[in-house]
Protein backbone atom coordinates (compact mmCIF):
# COMPACT_ATOMS: atom_id res chain seq x y z
CA UNK A 1 0.00 0.00 0.00
CA UNK A 2 2.94 2.34 -0.46
CA UNK A 3 2.64 5.00 -3.11
CA UNK A 4 5.55 6.36 -5.06
CA UNK A 5 6.10 10.01 -4.23
CA UNK A 6 6.81 11.97 -7.38
CA UNK A 7 6.78 15.58 -6.25
CA UNK A 8 9.28 17.12 -3.87
CA UNK A 9 8.04 17.08 -0.32
CA UNK A 10 7.90 20.37 1.57
CA UNK A 11 9.40 18.65 4.62
CA UNK A 12 12.43 17.60 2.59
CA UNK A 13 13.14 21.24 1.91
CA UNK A 14 13.30 21.73 5.69
CA UNK A 15 15.95 19.04 6.09
CA UNK A 16 17.93 19.50 2.85
CA UNK A 17 18.59 23.19 3.41
CA UNK A 18 22.40 23.56 3.57
CA UNK A 19 22.07 26.70 5.71
CA UNK A 20 22.02 26.76 9.50
CA UNK A 21 18.27 26.09 9.81
CA UNK A 22 18.47 22.84 7.84
CA UNK A 23 21.36 21.74 10.01
CA UNK A 24 19.46 22.66 13.19
CA UNK A 25 16.38 20.70 12.09
CA UNK A 26 18.42 17.62 11.25
CA UNK A 27 20.35 17.90 14.52
CA UNK A 28 17.12 18.20 16.50
CA UNK A 29 15.73 15.00 14.97
CA UNK A 30 19.04 13.19 15.45
CA UNK A 31 19.09 14.25 19.13
CA UNK A 32 15.65 12.66 19.50
CA UNK A 33 17.14 9.35 18.33
CA UNK A 34 15.94 9.40 14.70
CA UNK A 35 18.47 8.38 12.08
CA UNK A 36 18.63 10.25 8.78
CA UNK A 37 17.07 7.29 6.94
CA UNK A 38 13.94 7.55 9.05
CA UNK A 39 12.99 11.07 7.94
CA UNK A 40 14.62 11.40 4.52
CA UNK A 41 12.23 11.26 1.55
CA UNK A 42 9.19 10.74 3.77
CA UNK A 43 6.31 13.13 4.41
CA UNK A 44 6.32 14.55 7.91
CA UNK A 45 2.86 14.17 9.43
CA UNK A 46 2.07 16.24 12.52
CA UNK A 47 -0.23 14.72 15.10
CA UNK A 48 -1.77 17.25 17.48
CA UNK A 49 -2.65 15.67 20.82
CA UNK A 50 -4.59 17.31 23.64
CA UNK A 51 -3.97 14.43 26.06
CA UNK A 52 -3.11 15.55 29.55
CA UNK A 53 -2.89 14.01 32.99
CA UNK A 54 -4.81 17.05 34.23
CA UNK A 55 -7.85 16.51 32.03
CA UNK A 56 -9.59 13.18 32.37
CA UNK A 57 -11.90 13.99 29.45
CA UNK A 58 -8.98 13.57 27.06
CA UNK A 59 -7.27 10.64 28.80
CA UNK A 60 -8.05 8.29 25.90
CA UNK A 61 -6.28 10.49 23.35
CA UNK A 62 -2.84 9.19 24.29
CA UNK A 63 -3.85 5.76 22.98
CA UNK A 64 -5.50 7.28 19.91
CA UNK A 65 -2.36 9.27 19.04
CA UNK A 66 -0.23 6.13 19.32
CA UNK A 67 -2.55 4.30 16.93
CA UNK A 68 -2.41 7.21 14.47
CA UNK A 69 1.39 7.19 14.64
CA UNK A 70 1.48 3.47 13.85
CA UNK A 71 -0.77 4.12 10.84
CA UNK A 72 1.48 6.92 9.58
CA UNK A 73 4.56 4.68 9.93
CA UNK A 74 2.74 1.87 8.08
CA UNK A 75 1.79 4.25 5.25
CA UNK A 76 5.42 5.35 4.81
CA UNK A 77 5.29 8.68 6.61
CA UNK A 78 7.22 10.16 9.50
CA UNK A 79 4.86 11.05 12.39
CA UNK A 80 5.72 13.77 14.88
CA UNK A 81 3.40 14.37 17.81
CA UNK A 82 2.99 17.83 19.29
CA UNK A 83 0.90 19.02 22.25
CA UNK A 84 -2.10 21.25 22.18
CA UNK A 85 -2.54 23.67 25.03
CA UNK A 86 -5.51 22.53 27.06
CA UNK A 87 -6.68 24.35 30.14
CA UNK A 88 -8.87 22.66 32.69
CA UNK A 89 -11.52 24.82 34.26
CA UNK A 90 -11.12 23.42 37.76
CA UNK A 91 -7.34 23.93 37.77
CA UNK A 92 -7.32 27.53 36.50
CA UNK A 93 -8.88 29.20 39.48
CA UNK A 94 -11.51 31.89 39.22
CA UNK A 95 -12.28 33.27 36.72
CA UNK A 96 -11.55 30.64 34.06
CA UNK A 97 -11.62 33.27 31.34
CA UNK A 98 -7.92 34.11 31.81
CA UNK A 99 -7.19 32.05 28.71
CA UNK A 100 -10.28 33.01 26.73
CA UNK A 101 -9.86 35.08 23.61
Amino acid sequence: MSATITKKLRSQEWFADPAYYGFARRAWLRSEGFTAEIFQNKPVIGICNSWSELNNCNAHLRTVAEAVKRGVWAAGGFPLEFPRFRWVRCSCGPPPCYFAT
